[in-house]
């Protein structure tokens, strides 16, 4: 995946949905907002490195593969 705001932003998207959906449903209302918006902040950062990392994984393999 060649654009890394494309990921971050659905992550992002998908972290407060997912959060929130069940969260609401088992634990009530009680939750600490501040803690979870760092976590969903830190949780898509870190899954649009992993995803830059593998593009650039893939576009070495790539070139290696052309060259044989």
């Amino acid at each position: 995946m060649d654009n890394w705001l494309f990921v971050f932003i659905i992550t992002f998207i998908g972290s407060f949905v997912l959060v929130y959906g069940i969260g609401s449903i088992i634990g009530g209302e009680n939750i600490e907002f501040i803690y979870l918006f760092l976590f969903i902040v830190q949780f898509s950062f870190t899954t649009t490195i992993l995803f830059q990392i593998l593009h650039r994984l893939k576009q070495v393999e790539k070139k290696d593969y052309h060259k044989e």
